[in-house]
């Protein structure tokens, strides 16, 4: 089924940039065609994924042949690894995950933290790049905040950046990102660049702020939606952030809204916790 699902969205994103290729295209349309090419290239990544992994096991079901069942066993981990590997060298996600490894990797050997310090950096420079962030328009273009993908909304970025940031800053004792900051620029689609000054405190002020703007404290990872573990990131950074800091700040005092948001509503449906 999710093959299924991906060869039909393959093909109707297929048709729709193929169609639009032969017209004369306005501004908005033009991106809306070099979006569709982008998600089309993925897309081939993810059905090539599912075809590799998936063949065996779909041949299994059908002739009931054991051997299928352990070769689509076998390949399921080898697709998943290839999407993985590719996506990672084609510049089409940034796994923060590698600057979390970093951290742990520090504090488990603490008389080697360069190797360490360096991932770190170099993560934290790679998030900073258009290729990681370039995606705001797709969700945020019509919002007055655009082209600035963290002062509204999309948490999951803005919140995964803030954790890097602290843990680098907690780690190296370089507050390089705070003291002269960081900037964001926007160049896609031959608009005018633009450039977006930002410091760790600027940043972690302005999740800070929604937060406490919002009756849950949640922030929306995508417009409309709010996802529990993407709130985990930006609640960590702060508490790390106000560490670093000596406590002379109380970012993370947010943290308890939430909590207690989730204690009266997300767990009303569990009858171990039911007050009825």
């Amino acid at each position: 089924m999710p093959t299924l699902f991906i060869a039909a969205m393959y093909s109707y994103i297929y048709c729709r940039t193929k169609q639009s290729s032969n017209i004369t295209l306005s501004n908005v349309a033009a991106r809306n065609h070099k979006r569709d090419l982008e998600v089309l290239h993925n897309i081939m990544i993810l059905l090539g994924t599912y075809v590799v992994g998936g063949t065996p096991t779909l041949l299994y079901f059908i002739t009931r042949i054991q051997v299928f069942y352990q070769i689509g066993i076998a390949f399921m981990p080898l697709a998943v690894a290839i999407e993985k590997t590719v996506t990672i060298l084609l510049n089409r996600e940034i796994r923060t995950h590698i600057g979390y490894t970093a951290a742990a990797l520090a504090h488990r050997t603490p008389n080697y933290r360069e190797l360490a310090i360096k991932i770190l950096k170099d993560s934290i420079e790679r998030m900073l790049t258009i290729k990681v962030w370039g995606y705001i328009d797709y969700y945020w273009e019509n919002a007055p905040t655009f082209p600035d993908p963290v002062c509204f909304e999309n948490i999951m970025y803005r919140g995964h950046l803030l954790q890097l940031l602290t843990h680098y800053e907690s780690i190296s004792g370089d507050f390089t990102y705070d003291i002269d900051g960081f900037y964001f620029i926007w160049d896609k689609y031959g608009d005018p660049i633009t450039k977006i000054h930002y410091t760790t405190t600027y940043l972690a002020y302005v999740i800070y702020r929604q937060m406490n703007e919002e009756s849950s404290a949640g922030v929306t990872c995508e417009p409309g939606w709010v996802y529990t573990i993407c709130q985990n990131h930006p609640h960590l950074a702060l508490r790390l952030y106000d560490i670093v800091r000596d406590g002379k700040t109380n970012f993370s005092r947010i943290s308890s809204k939430w909590k207690d948001f989730l204690t009266k509503h997300a767990l009303e449906d569990i009858p171990l916790y039911k007050n009825d």
